[in-house]
């Protein structure tokens, strides 16, 4: 049996004066924290994240309810990203899930301000469908649903963001520089 490593560390090198730019942990039980860090993950990888549970980053869902589901695409934008598991029982049973494929994007551009551009794959594990759908952390936060608020990713659970929550990200952006690159 091939054994895959828990955790990865991952630098950029700056090749001409041989130093370290930027790098990040990478656990395969969990979301990366970075904004902007894509990777492929194998279906023995996904099955160990599911194994794991639900947490900040990883949410599961037997079915699509439109409502539940826009509010955890907008609590991990508004948080650190996550992974959201249609066809994946609480308990993380897999069910299985079909349905049409634009209905999850299109539920996503109608309801929520500012629009999240969100990854969704298609794949099989135990034989059944099930779709995983990569939130990335938002660059424009908050995200809100335009008739029910902001919401937040608190441990496993979402909530809906309170006012100090609220100042908490607009201090975050401001810092950030967020619109401006530059810090302006």
């Amino acid at each position: 049996m091939k054994k895959e490593p828990s955790y990865v560390l991952a630098h950029i090198i700056d090749k001409r004066h041989n130093e370290s730019i930027d790098n990040v942990v990478y656990d395969f039980g969990r979301v990366p924290s970075k904004k902007g860090f894509i990777t492929e993950r194998t279906k023995d990888q996904l099955e160990r994240i599911i194994l794991n549970g639900e947490n900040e980053n990883v949410e599961f869902k037997q079915d699509l309810q439109e409502r539940s589901f826009l509010e955890t695409v907008i609590a991990f934008s508004n948080t650190s990203g996550g992974l959201l598991f249609l066809g994946v029982g609480d308990n993380g049973q897999i069910t299985g899930f079909q349905e049409e494929s634009d209905r999850k994007t299109n539920l996503i551009t109608s309801n929520i301000d500012p629009t999240i551009k969100v990854q969704i794959n298609r794949l099989k594990m135990k034989e059944k469908p099930i779709v995983l759908i990569e939130v990335p952390e938002g660059e424009n936060k908050p995200y809100t649903h335009r008739e029910l608020g902001t919401y937040i990713r608190k441990n496993a659970t979402n909530r809906r963001a309170t006012r100090t929550d609220l100042d908490a990200i607009y201090s975050e952006m401001k810092q950030s520089g967020y619109p401006y690159p530059d810090g302006m």
